[in-house]
């Protein structure tokens, strides 16, 4: 199995990346692509270009590591702040393959966007219901308004 990015408006899937390279800057230029960026020529992160005031911006995953979560920390986590979120078995090839650029990616987006992961070993009945059916899964959740119960991701 390929690792696998869904893009999902609503719910819905509307898109799957998956190419089988997991270097980090096949993930910069997917996510950048995305973003309606023009490629860069340098390995800065995609999204370290916000255009906000920088009093004003607020400083996600300040450390850049990836964080840990589990069902009692994960909906506090993503509800107030964009995650990027693996789901993963320790078992799995693709995911220790992936561990490395996970944590790199992690760096790369510090101050911008948290990375977490989910062991989905330890916590299999919460993956299953987040429709977690293979791994690596990895999701970007981002809060919404106040008028939706739970964040998009």
């Amino acid at each position: 199995m390929l690792t696998s990015i869904g893009r999902y408006i609503a719910g819905k899937e509307i898109e799957t990346y998956s190419k089988g390279d997991r270097e980090l800057s096949t993930l910069e230029q997917y996510l950048d692509e995305k973003a309606g960026k023009p490629p860069s020529s340098h390995h800065s992160s995609p999204l370290s270009e916000i255009d906000e005031e920088p009093s004003t911006k607020k400083t996600f995953n300040p450390d850049g590591k990836v964080l840990a979560l589990d069902p009692s920390t994960f909906w506090k986590t993503v509800a107030g702040e964009p995650t990027f979120v693996k789901y993963y078995a320790p078992w799995c090839h693709h995911c220790r393959k992936l561990a490395p650029t996970w944590t790199d990616l992690a760096a790369a987006l510090a101050g911008v966007v948290n990375v977490a992961e989910v062991n989905c070993d330890a916590h299999g009945s919460f993956c299953r219901k987040q429709e977690v059916e293979g791994f690596p899964i990895l999701k970007l959740c981002v809060p919404l308004s106040a008028s939706f119960a739970r964040p998009w991701c």
